[in-house]
């Protein structure tokens, strides 16, 4: 036997694109290192084990492993791109039946991400790779709205905006105050109220549904994910829980910099990224 020929043939173009395709459909991080180049040019992607966690909760929501998200981190740590670009675009791949809603403290910050989420849907590479699960369609593709023929559809909104008859099976509520109102009671009432009377009805199956969002205000089962610029040795040794019940392990187990519970709350299964 030929052993070079053999190499060759295992290597072929036509093998690389379906273990690309594979790896990219099963894990949203290798999707996100893949799909970087297409948003992001002229930047070259950095790894970080922050990127990942974020992607390992994400996809335990599309799992349906958790239900509802909390996530605390910096500005500047690819938070936006993560969730509210990359992940819909790849939870396409695998369901392209949901609908999504997503709200920030202005249109603009959701429409930018609506418009970047599309961009990479509609590239070379993931047409090329996926074109087969979904179309967008023709007459609803816009800024603030676009849909696909499979009944799936992501929406922009802001706090206090119009959603009047919308429903979504993902709500991402990314910032819902600027900077400068973060310390304003009075802002944190208002958003806490619109989130109360409007966003959380919003589900279109409160049992299957999830919420993804910035603050914290309700009785519910939450997953908090902390990820602090500086993190102590004594943060560092907190201590979680994996519930068995989702595919988890029962029991304790420390993770760097990542706080991802609250008391009773079950937790993403442990991965290679939160250990």
């Amino acid at each position: 036997m030929n052993y070079d020929n053999y190499a060759k043939l295992l290597l072929g173009p036509d093998l690389l694109k379906e273990i690309e395709v594979e790896l990219a459909s099963r894990r949203l991080y290798d999707f996100v290192k893949m799909a970087w180049a297409v948003l992001e040019p002229g930047t070259i992607f950095v790894p970080g084990w922050h990127i990942g966690a974020i992607c390992e909760h994400l996809e335990a929501i599309t799992s349906g492993q958790i239900r509802n998200l909390l996530i605390t981190v910096p500005p500047r740590h690819m938070k936006s791109l993560a969730v509210s670009v990359f992940w819909p675009a790849w939870e396409w791949i695998l369901h392209p039946e949901r609908r999504w809603m997503f709200a920030s403290y202005a249109e603009t910050l959701s429409i930018r991400d609506s418009v970047q989420c599309r961009r990479l849907i509609q590239s070379p590479w993931y047409q090329s790779h996926w074109s087969d699960r979904f179309v967008l369609t023709t007459d609803q593709n816009e800024k603030r709205r676009f849909d696909n023929d499979r009944g799936g559809h992501r929406l922009a909104s802001s706090v206090n905006g119009s959603n009047t008859g919308e429903g979504g099976d993902r709500i991402v509520i990314d910032d819902p105050h600027n900077v400068k109102e973060a310390e304003s009671v009075l802002q944190r009432q208002e958003v806490i109220k619109w989130h109360g009377q409007v966003m959380s009805t919003r589900l279109n199956d409160p049992r299957s549904g999830s919420d993804r969002r910035k603050f914290e205000n309700s009785r519910e089962v939450w997953e908090a994910m902390e990820l602090p610029v500086n993190c102590s040795s004594a943060r560092r040794r907190q201590r979680v829980v994996a519930s068995s019940g989702t595919g988890g392990v029962t029991g304790n187990r420390s993770v760097p910099c990542c706080r991802r519970s609250r008391s009773g709350i079950r937790t993403a299964p442990p991965g290679k990224f939160c250990q």
